[in-house]
């Protein structure tokens, strides 16, 4: 929403006077004269005369717009009775007209103000029915609005999870439009919901990628509430200079750009960082120029004395606290040097027997501690040693592979494309003879183009299968960039499970699957390698398809469905993954080999061996768990543990 401006209010007025506008054009002067008038005595009656003229010209979007300016001028007058009045006005006339846009919009500035009133109730109740209509619409801007306005009461009333809800629901939004202001606010909320979850990694993740897009836009406002609230996420980690660092930003912001809130709450942030850093006095100074800003905020004649009253009150209750605070500190001084002293001269008498053995006791526990040290780095030793060993077997295995598999790719390339070219070579020649009179010579060199042609597709079907191997073993040997990210398992999950479903039934032999989807909403981000672990995916997804379609091929019963389930659970300290399927299982004699490369139980051109074993490196390089369960005849679980 564009801000007010008083300068564009009073050419506006120039025009007002003149009097000679009719029509839409009236209706636009009075709703702009209404939204950037500052004065808001002048706002309603420019939005009651607004609201009269659009009864007249019997223009129903203009009466809608001069109900819902003038319920939030009353909102920012602090009058919110006669704003609910009039906005529920805006409503029924939206309603009438049959916009859900316009009604949308009514429902979620009515549930603001029950929001600012602290009816946490009735706002809940009105930004549903506004998120509801609003998702019937394209007014994007709006329903991402009312989303994270939900949230932020959610959020403030400590309703986390519903508070979560929201924020994800609009972060799935914001990622197919561009809309940076959005994002920012997302963003930034998502960190506050993840701080008060005690999520810190999180919370700094996103309240920093909310600062980044902020200070592009020199959103001020929200930068300064932001680094606020990073202040507070360090508190709790006891360090105390970032803390002060990121207040001291906000303080430093708020005051160049005169935001008396956001100084206030700076002021109020760094008093509860000194007062916890122990210097009571810098404590006690901020929190006078709290209560000073915070005064000059509800600045109102008729409670200004009381404020006064109030100020000094609170002011005298600190330095009270302050002074008892440093007289205790004084008196624990005194205490600790005479209860000192009492013990030096105790201390001096059991000094000469006593020294040998403390000696001979810290000697002891030195040699126990640098023993317990050697052998835990000892441990450590041989563990990165073993590791080392196995990166580079592993490593010089890679190189290697990647080095066979280019070189036996080219020759490959050769023998099918000219077995291919040869088949259809042989193929014309059969045509042209078929054309021929037929006599023992022509039917001699049919039987053996014939021969030719079976031959050559063996040596097509071979090489394609070489040459299927040799893609597997590039692929096997190709390490992905590493880094891991935040990620949706859930979604990811969904999207490739899917494409392997609408792959295997766009390929040959298709069959019906029933897929079911057990997934834990508490799941949110995970850390992974999206590209890594979307090939794990596929592959174990791939492998349950193909056993499945053994069995119904080899049992050939009607009542079998195969059906292939996902089950995500959130678990202490990890994610856990579960693909399973109904499919014939594994036999107990080859669950040992299903990791190694290059085994494999399907025939032909069918497989190469390859995909468990990229599978299992790709889980050990997240540092996850793979296990598999398997019972003949039944099916088969591919069981990952994620850490969290």
């Amino acid at each position: 929403m564009i801000a007010q401006d008083q300068k564009i209010a009073d050419s506006l007025y120039v025009i007002y006077r003149q009097g000679h506008l009719k029509g839409i054009n009236k209706l636009e002067l009075l709703l702009n004269l209404s939204y950037n008038t500052s004065d808001t005595k002048k706002s309603l009656k420019y939005a009651n005369e607004l609201i009269e003229a659009a009864e007249v010209y019997k223009n129903d979007q203009f009466l809608y717009r001069g109900y819902s300016q003038k319920g939030q001028t009353f909102r920012l007058s602090g009058d919110l009775t006669y704003a609910l009045e009039a906005l529920f006005k805006a409503r029924e006339v939206a309603a009438r007209i049959k916009d859900k846009s316009f009604e949308g919009g009514a429902y979620l500035t009515i549930a603001d103000v029950y929001s600012e009133s602290g009816n946490s109730e009735n706002a809940e109740i009105y930004y549903t029915k506004s998120i509801n209509l609003l998702k019937k619409t394209k007014d994007t801007i709006t329903l991402i609005a009312a989303l994270l306005n939900a949230g932020d009461d959610s959020f403030h009333n400590n309703k986390l999870n519903k508070a979560l809800g929201y924020f994800k629901e609009s972060e799935t939004i914001l990622k197919k439009i561009d809309y940076p202001i959005g994002k920012a606010y997302n963003s930034g909320n998502l960190g506050m919901v993840y701080a008060s979850s005690g999520k810190d990694e999180l919370a700094e993740y996103h309240i920093n990628e909310a600062l980044n897009i902020l200070e592009k836009l020199e959103d001020h406002n929200a930068i300064s509430d932001y680094l606020t609230f990073m202040s507070d996420i360090y508190v709790r980690r006891n360090d105390f200079k970032a803390a002060l660092s990121y207040a001291k930003r906000s303080l430093n912001l708020s005051t160049r750009n005169k935001m008396k809130e956001q100084i206030s709450r700076a002021n109020l942030t760094l008093s509860e960082v000194y007062e916890k850093a122990g210097n009571p006095d810098l404590s006690l100074s901020h929190y006078k120029a709290y209560i000073a800003n915070r005064d000059s905020i509800i600045n109102i004649e008729n409670v200004q004395q009381l404020a006064d009253l109030r100020t000094n009150y609170e002011i005298s209750k600190k330095q009270t606290e302050v002074d008892l605070l440093k007289q205790t500190k004084k008196n624990q001084r005194f205490l600790t040097i005479i209860i000192g002293v009492g013990l030096l001269l105790m201390a001096l008498f059991a000094f000469s027997w006593y020294r040998r053995y403390l000696f001979i006791k810290k000697t002891n526990l030195i040699i126990e501690k640098e023993k317990d040290r050697s052998e835990q780095a000892f441990s450590e030793l041989q563990a990165t040693q073993a590791q080392l060993i196995q990166q580079e077997k592993l490593a010089s295995l890679g190189q290697l592979t990647a080095g066979i598999a280019h070189e036996i790719k080219n020759p490959l390339n050769f023998v099918n494309n000219f077995s291919d070219f040869s088949i259809k070579l042989t193929e014309e020649a059969m045509d042209e003879l078929q054309k021929t009179d037929s006599n023992p010579h022509t039917e001699e060199v049919k039987v053996i183009l014939s021969d030719i042609s079976v031959n050559l597709k063996k040596i097509h079907e071979h090489g394609t299968r070489a040459n299927n191997i040799v893609s597997s073993m590039l692929l096997h040997s190709r390490g992905g960039s590493g880094k891991r990210e935040p990620t949706d398992l859930n979604t990811l999950l969904k999207e490739y499970v899917n494409l392997c479903f609408l792959g295997m039934r766009a390929a040959k032999n298709p069959i019906q699957v029933e897929i079911k989807m057990n997934l834990d909403d508490n799941i949110y981000e995970v850390h992974l390698n999206k590209e890594e672990f979307s090939r794990v995916i596929i592959n174990v997804c791939n492998n349950a398809f193909d056993a499945m379609r053994s069995k119904k091929i080899a049992e050939n019963d009607e009542n079998y469905l195969p059906t292939l389930t996902i089950t995500t659970k959130k678990e202490k300290n990890f994610v856990l993954l579960i693909i399973e399927d109904n499919g014939p299982g594994i036999p107990a004699n080859i669950r040992d080999k299903i990791f190694q490369p290059f085994f494999t139980t399907k025939k032909g051109t069918e497989g190469t061996g390859l995909g468990l074993s990229i599978t299992h490196d790709i889980i050990k390089g997240h540092n996850a768990e793979l296990n598999v369960e398997s019972s003949e005849g039944k099916g088969t679980s591919f069981i990952i543990r994620i850490p969290d």
